[in-house]
């Protein structure tokens, strides 16, 4: 693993433990060919075993705080494991240093694609209209992409609150698009919580009320995606 310009450690001779979970159900792992992707955060790279090779992205933590927020990120990709491959990324496991546990760990997860926020208009795998899909300024798009998308992301949530995990922070940061499929990452603020929803979303019906449909991250999360047609209309003569 390369060193970090900003913290000039290196990573490339190192042997990490696998989380009690993950110690007995696979084979070892080798990570090469890795590059930082974010600072000395995280790094791209890849996976390689007697399973075959994977492209994956590695989340380290280097200190008892990052540590420990990668730990309870590792709880939620478990508790999630049904909507892997589908919703969130694949996670091949957390991993540690031996000789320094609190201080030094590694969340391997299968890439899957790039953040909206650095898609550019000339490059990527998303066009336009769905790099737009956060933009409040936008208005009602009847585009059939568009609207695809932004069903496949409230799904996505959806299907993390119908297990009983509430995002807790979401937003651009908390999308990847690979092939103009969104996968949902980001879970250090999540929580274990009954959703509150009591309505059905229903693309390109009228809005309820925050009241009315209860949950208060998927209703945010409708709004900003413009999922439900305004309640009210400003007419000016």
């Amino acid at each position: 693993m390369p060193p970090s310009a900003v913290h000039p450690r290196n990573y490339e001779h190192r042997t990490l433990r696998a989380h009690e979970t993950y110690k007995a159900t696979g084979p070892s792992f080798t990570l090469k060919d890795t590059s930082w992707i974010r600072g000395q955060s995280i790094m791209r790279g890849t996976l390689s075993s007697s399973r075959g090779t994977f492209d994956v992205v590695a989340k380290l933590g280097t200190s008892t705080s990052t540590v420990k927020a990668l730990e309870k990120e590792l709880s939620f990709y478990q508790k999630l494991h049904h909507l892997q491959g589908e919703y969130i990324p694949k996670c091949f496991g957390y991993f540690f240093s031996p000789s320094e546990p609190q201080t030094f760990g590694c969340l391997v997860l299968e890439y899957s694609g790039k953040p909206i926020r650095s898609i550019y208009d000339t490059q990527g795998d998303v066009p336009l209209a769905l790099r737009c899909a956060f933009s409040l300024t936008i208005h009602w798009c009847p585009d059939s992409q568009l609207r695809r998308f932004r069903e496949n992301i409230v799904n996505a949530i959806k299907r993390i609150h119908d297990a009983g995990v509430v995002h807790g922070g979401f937003g651009l940061a908390g999308v990847l698009v690979t092939n103009t499929k969104p996968f949902i990452i980001n879970f250090k603020n999540a929580s274990e919580t009954v959703c509150e929803r009591r309505l059905d979303i229903v693309n390109g019906a009228i809005a309820p009320t925050r009241e009315q449909f209860g949950c208060a991250e998927l209703y945010r999360l409708c709004v900003d995606l413009q999922v439900w047609k305004p309640r009210t209309l400003l007419l000016t003569v």
